[in-house]
């Protein structure tokens, strides 16, 4: 079962392709985290995978805001799980160190 049919099965279509990324890759950092998600639904320890995409589609946020802000929970979950190493946490992300820290810079994060 691919991403787009668990999303579906929730009542959650997604057809941008950039935004669905977005929302693999936030699963990954929950999973990273040790939070397990109940795939019939979405329940984490820390609240539902489910409501948090529907409150991002329905937030009235530009497709750039809503792959900002989960591009910034990426990044700063990341850091946490790396205990600040920029080295590290890019490996998790799978950027390149430079492109990590790029994309801090972009988006006002600090170092």
């Amino acid at each position: 079962m691919n991403s787009q049919q668990v999303l579906a099965q929730q009542g959650i279509t997604v057809d941008d392709p950039i935004i669905l990324k977005a929302i693999e890759e936030k699963a990954i950092i929950v999973i990273i985290q040790g939070q397990s998600v109940n795939a019939s639904n979405g329940n984490t320890q820390n609240g539902s995978l489910k409501s948090a995409i529907k409150k991002l589609l329905n937030s009235g946020k530009t497709r750039n805001q809503i792959l900002d802000e989960v591009d910034r929970n990426i990044l700063e979950e990341s850091m946490t799980i790396s205990d600040g190493n920029i080295t590290k946490a890019a490996q998790i992300t799978g950027y390149r160190r430079s492109s990590f820290h790029r994309r801090m810079v972009q988006l006002g994060m600090n170092l």
